[in-house]
């Protein structure tokens, strides 16, 4: 065999004179419209809900040797910075963190804050606990600190979720 797709001689067409293509029926397998179904939006809430509870008890145990305590007002603050983050991604404007910084002012007078925002689609919670875990923030060896996280899953028709993580770690200056 020759797969030698420049030499047009080594190769037939499939349609010919004997077998045009205009004499047949070509119907699409396709649907002419698509459906989508609405994702609910109480589902969303409750798996956000569960990455939340899953990520502080990994945090817990990948922090085994020292205490793991939450700073729950940084978080709220978080929480809705990703969720503004997320229709801004909608509206097609340019996401950057220089916006964030003027919302954690207060919390920059006592402590000194290290954090990131994870944007992702969903396929498994463990596939989030992996992303996660690779950033290694959970690593310092103190008692001295405390996180934040938050967590956001924005749903998408067809059950198609964009997973929103805020974590970061508040020292005192």
């Amino acid at each position: 065999m020759n797969f030698d797709v420049g030499k047009a001689a080594d190769w037939r067409p499939f349609f010919s004179h004997s077998f045009p293509r205009d004499t047949l029926p070509w119907t699409s397998v396709q649907p002419n419209d698509l459906h989508y179904e609405d994702t609910r939006s109480d589902d969303a809430e409750i798996l956000s809900k569960e990455i939340s509870h899953i990520l502080r008890n990994k945090m817990i145990d990948w922090r085994e040797a020292n205490a793991t305590s939450w700073h729950h007002v940084c978080q709220k603050h978080l929480e809705e910075i990703i969720k503004r983050k997320e229709m801004e991604f909608i509206r097609g404007s340019t996401i950057n963190g220089a916006d964030i910084e003027p919302e954690l002012a207060d919390f920059q007078k006592t402590h000194n804050i290290t954090g990131f925002a994870l944007q992702m689609p969903y396929t498994t919670v463990q596939a989030i606990v992996d992303t996660v875990y690779s950033t290694n923030i959970f690593k310092h060896a103190t008692n001295e600190i405390k996180f934040a996280l938050a967590v956001h899953v924005h749903p998408y028709p067809n059950n198609i979720l964009a997973v929103w993580i805020y974590i970061a770690h508040l020292t005192p200056k």
